[in-house]
């Protein structure tokens, strides 16, 4: 009997150890698993606030890249449309046509490049593109030079008139300069 007794106090001590153990244990997970909740709702609320930030930033780009494309290609819009009258004859059409395609050419290359930034930074960029974009940043030079040529050709008579006059400007410009010239330098010795 005095077996059965120390039998039983060893299993009884084993297991009281075991429970004792199994309870700390138990104790020291609760206390954990109740610091990451705390933690996981922290880290929740600093995400939450990030994706907002995330978002705002993200629609801030988005409408100042809608606003540089529109100003872009308003400017592309005149500078095609002014390019006729810019058409100094002295400097010839092709001049004009050249850089009326360059300059809108560099226009849309600006969007390109924003839309590149755009996806650098998300990932992904708006896709749209609007009609104007379409149309303005599809012109080859061909396509241009035909535009400037058509008006040149209705505004033929205006663009006659207009070189006309300007030589009879410039031509009584020099005659004075000459003359003041002349009477300064040449008259007084």
């Amino acid at each position: 009997m005095k077996k059965i007794i120390i039998i039983t106090s060893i299993i009884f001590s084993i297991v009281g150890a075991g429970a004792n153990f199994v309870y700390d244990k138990f104790t020291q997970l609760t206390s954990q698993i109740s610091n990451l909740k705390t933690i996981n709702k922290n880290l929740q609320t600093k995400n939450n606030a990030l994706t907002k930030k995330q978002e705002y930033i993200k629609k801030k780009i988005s409408q100042r890249k809608k606003e540089l494309n529109k100003r872009k290609l308003s400017r592309a819009k005149k500078k095609l449309g002014k390019a006729t009258v810019s058409a100094i004859p002295f400097l010839g059409t092709a001049s004009v046509v050249g850089v009326t395609y360059w300059e809108m050419q560099n226009y849309c290359n600006d969007i390109k490049e924003f839309k590149k930034f755009e996806e650098s930074i998300f990932g992904e960029y708006d896709q749209t593109i609007s009609e104007e974009e379409k149309a303005l940043c599809g012109y080859d030079y061909e396509t241009i030079e035909n535009i400037v040529l058509k008006d040149l050709n209705e505004f033929e008579t205006d663009t006659k008139n207009w070189a006309s006059k300007t030589y009879e400007q410039w031509s009584n410009n020099l005659d004075s300069e000459l003359n003041r010239i002349k009477n300064e330098f040449i008259d007084t010795k």
